[in-house]
């Protein structure tokens, strides 16, 4: 691999973190273009989700970008959300997958903002810029807990909720746990419950987990974008390098608790999946989620990959068609 220099606002990590506003303070938590630190300036740059001041002038279709850090469950959450020029009123919540974080997610922010939709991002603990040990967590019901935590803290009048991969088992998890969050439309993006090769790999998670922490991470491509599976790699410096094991026994949990759970949801939902995923046991997956959604809608896309909020171009236009289908 070849040696990169780290991006500015990587480079004093700390301090960059400790200059975004705090919610329990009155800080403003307005970040306009005007005023955006130099650490910050380099991290939206960087990551390509500056629609503020966006060197290309067609991308300027945010009014305005916040960013902030809340103390959620003994955690600190970077949230970030976008304003678009012209909102339509509604907001939609995204939660993304493992291994991930807000900044990645610039394709799917764009999307939203073009399409008049507020969005609100945060990273989940142990990714990103949020506090907790790197991938770690213990039960995904940690990570529900915090989408909660946060629905009802904005309680904006009108949302909707998206989630990719883990971000998808978020969704699900909150909703069959919290009958009282209500989204007007729900998306799920090749939604985990069990990893391809879960049953083979099950008995070596049980094996080894009295002896080591965590194994080497493997950086398998999930997206036919190359340079994107690329930049995961070699240049983006909030990649964990590591898996925890104790990440695996939350979805071991996962698993068992959507096969057990007897409620079922009525509402309306709506689920996409690529053919080509060789991340997630997909079929499984679908069967298993109907238990507790029946009413849920499943498109595929033939030959996509998993990860689909960052496909090459010919992908995530099929991905934007159904968004938009489901938002008209």
């Amino acid at each position: 691999m070849t040696n990169v220099t780290p991006p500015l606002f990587f480079n004093d990590i700390d301090h960059f973190i400790d200059t975004i506003p705090s919610l329990d303070t009155n800080s403003p938590l307005v970040t306009p273009k005007s005023i955006f630190t130099p650490l910050l300036d380099n991290y939206i740059d960087f990551y390509d989700v500056n629609f503020l001041n966006h060197k290309d002038r067609q991308n300027n279709i945010a009014s305005e970008h916040k960013i902030w850090q809340s103390q959620i469950n003994g955690y600190r959450i970077i949230e970030q959300y976008w304003q678009p020029n012209e909102h339509n009123g509604d907001t939609i919540f995204i939660v993304h997958g493992y291994f991930e974080h807000t900044a990645l997610y610039a394709k799917i922010i764009f999307w939203c903002l073009s399409k008049g939709y507020r969005v609100h991002l945060f990273d989940l603990p142990g990714h990103g810029l949020s506090s907790g040990k790197a991938a770690h967590i213990d039960s995904f019901t940690q990570y529900s807990d915090i989408l909660t935590a946060i629905i009802e803290r904005e309680n904006y009048p009108r949302y909707s909720l998206i989630g990719q991969s883990t971000g998808g088992a978020v969704v699900i998890n909150t909703l069959l746990s919290n009958t009282h969050i209500s989204p007007q439309k729900t998306v799920l993006l090749a939604p985990l419950v069990r990893s391809l090769y879960w049953q083979k790999m099950r008995w070596y998670f049980y094996a080894a987990r009295p002896f080591i922490p965590s194994i080497k991470r493997s950086f398998s491509a999930s997206s036919h974008d190359e340079k994107f599976t690329e930049f995961l790699e070699c240049h983006d410096p909030l990649q964990a390098r590591r898996l925890p094991l104790s990440w695996l026994g939350a979805m071991d949990k996962w698993i068992k608790e959507i096969q057990s759970h007897t409620q079922s949801m009525k509402q309306n939902y709506w689920l996409i999946q690529g053919t080509g995923d060789k991340t997630v046991d997909y079929e499984y997956n679908i069967s298993a989620i109907k238990r507790c959604l029946p009413n849920i809608n499943v498109e595929f896309i033939p030959g996509a990959a998993h990860n689909l909020v960052n496909e090459d171009e010919s992908y995530w236009q099929q991905v934007t068609a159904l968004l938009t289908k489901i938002y008209t």
